[in-house]
């Protein structure tokens, strides 16, 4: 049965915001999990992974209503099939998947039952050759994948076109081809063929496109490259070379001769160890260990002479990473954990941050939870109707929907009216990829709400002009944010106040005797202060903090 809530936000601007909160559909019925995830579009549609009661986990799509959220296509007979790492390429979708007779291999659709089938059983039988986990990456013209035997293969998504182009050693390309950077329809990536170590490759897809770009560290030992990032038509990376400057911060555009060190920043044979590239404002900002081990953030325009210390994230603690970034309305905004290492997770801190490019302009606008690394994760990032959306754990009620307009009063929790479901966004799950994505103007994510287990939801916002709403008062309210006390001044003699919630039921109503309304009792969040005086009536937001 499909679940609808919807609320109201009255703004100064004299426009209304209608958010809404569905259930899709309930795929596993009751309180059962049907746990969709990686949820991809394509051809305007969602693709995602889900488990209902008789099949387990299939390859699922969803239109955005009831009827047409359905199972595509069941792979392993009503076991599960596992499809993952969905990937669009010519418009086919393309994604590894189980089946009992083939184990796990590269998978194709057009987005019909029909037309979803093996592309290409790499290991003929039921062993498979594909790590179950393992993503796929794409360039323009290629799909890139490896195999548990160590092989690296590229597909232009037919199966003639699907081949191998380089063997590797088997027990490191199933974990360094997540490392990798796109430049000029080419991967990057770390490869090992046990000669040179791990070192810095490319392919264009074909095998005489494949090869090592440069032997940074002599011999059999690697370099241990890290962090391969884009960034102005080359590709930057930490590594350790031969130069005895330990790990520091590389560039390549692609050649041997084009393959060097930007800066030593730890002098001498100490390293840097150069992670967290993140591309703002035609610059790339990036993490490292200064002399004394603690960490650092770091800025390059790509030169020797531009690569340069740009702040101190957090002087009180030795440590820190950044989980997720994202650019809204000309900013960078950054969740940062700061720790020292062996210290205790009491002491330790997780915050959104902001910068605009400058130190005076870089700044936490929000504490999060910061218990231990799995409470603290940020579940995933992305901007819809022009405010950010992420998933984080408050610290009150694990991880649920959070929205921010990029002000710190303005950073807020959301969800259905009434839900009390503990950790609505997370199903306790290492494996769980968790992800938003936005189909016919609503965001859609898996969410547990009202104990229905984690099912697909949407949320929808909408901001419409009212024509209501009497202008012909004003009024003013203060402080606004406010934990307690709300003072209330208006040119006319106000009847009566009421404040409604987010449904809006009203949770407070009285006859204005006096400048004062205490909000004190009323649990944390935003409201709509309604005012009442002879000559009409007006509305504005309020927020309890």
């Amino acid at each position: 049965m499909k679940q609808l809530f919807t609320f109201i936000l009255m703004s100064i601007y004299l426009s209304a915001t209608s958010q809404t909160f569905e259930l899709v559909k309930d795929i596993f019925p009751g309180s059962g999990n049907s746990r969709p995830h990686s949820l991809t579009f394509y051809s305007n549609k969602l693709y995602f992974t889900a488990g209902s009661p008789n099949t387990e986990e299939q390859l699922w799509v969803s239109n955005g209503t009831e009827a047409g959220t359905y199972m595509l296509k069941n792979i392993n007979d009503s076991i599960n099939s596992y499809p993952y790492a969905y990937t669009v390429l010519n418009n086919k979708l393309y994604f590894h998947a189980f089946n009992a007779s083939t184990g796990t291999e590269l998978w194709v659709s057009d987005g019909t039952e029909a037309g979803t089938h093996i592309l290409k059983d790499i290991v003929p039988g039921t062993e498979g050759s594909i790590f179950l986990i393992q993503q796929i990456i794409k360039t323009n013209s290629h799909i890139f994948f490896s195999t548990l035997s160590g092989q690296l293969w590229a597909s232009d998504g037919t199966m003639a076109g699907t081949i191998m182009v380089q063997e590797f050693n088997a027990s490191s390309l199933v974990l360094y081809i997540n490392s990798t950077a796109i430049l000029n329809d080419r991967i990057f990536f770390e490869g090992n063929d046990d000669v040179y170590g791990t070192e810095l490759w490319v392919s264009d897809g074909t095998q005489s496109g494949t090869y090592m770009v440069k032997d940074i560290a002599s011999g059999s030992g690697g370099s241990s490259i890290n962090g391969l990032t884009t960034f102005n038509n080359k590709v930057y990376f930490g590594a350790n070379g031969d130069d005895n400057n330990g790990d520091e911060l590389w560039v390549t555009d692609g050649t041997e001769s084009g393959t060097h060190i930007v800066k030593d920043i730890v002098p001498g044979t100490a390293s840097s160890y150069p992670y967290n590239f993140i591309e703002y404002n035609n610059k790339l900002y990036f993490t490292v260990s200064n002399n004394n081990g603690d960490d650092e953030l770091w800025v390059t325009d790509g030169t020797e002479n531009g690569t340069y210390f740009f702040m101190d994230i957090d002087p009180t603690h030795s440590r820190f990473y950044i989980h997720k970034s994202i650019i809204y309305n000309n900013k960078l905004y950054f969740f940062v954990r700061n720790y020292d290492t062996g210290g205790s997770y009491a002491n330790n801190s997780n915050q959104l941050w902001v910068t605009d490019g400058t130190v005076s302009g870089s700044y936490p606008l929000k504490e999060f939870s910061h218990d231990d690394w799995y409470s603290s994760r940020i579940l995933d990032i992305i901007i819809y109707n022009n405010k950010i959306y992420f998933g984080a754990n408050g610290d009150d009620n694990g991880h649920e929907l959070w929205e921010s307009d990029g002000t710190s009063d303005g950073t807020i929790k959301l969800a259905p009216n009434s839900s009390t479901t503990y950790e609505p966004l997370d199903p306790n799950d290492e494996m769980y990829d968790f992800n938003f994505q936005i189909l016919n103007g609503s965001l859609y994510f898996p969410a547990n709400y009202y104990n229905n287990g984690y099912e697909l939801w949407k949320f929808t916002t909408e901001t419409t002009a009212i024509n209501t709403i009497d202008k012909s008062i004003t009024f003013n309210v203060y402080p606004n944010p406010t934990s307690s006390l709300l003072n209330i001044t208006c040119e006319e003699k106000i009847d009566k106040i009421e404040i409604m919630d987010l449904v809006g039921k009203v949770v407070l109503e009285q006859n204005l005797n006096t400048s004062q309304v205490n909000i004190e009792n009323l649990p944390n969040g935003i409201y709509l202060l309604k005012v009442y005086a002879h000559k009409g009536i007006s509305s504005k937001k309020i927020i309890k903090k």
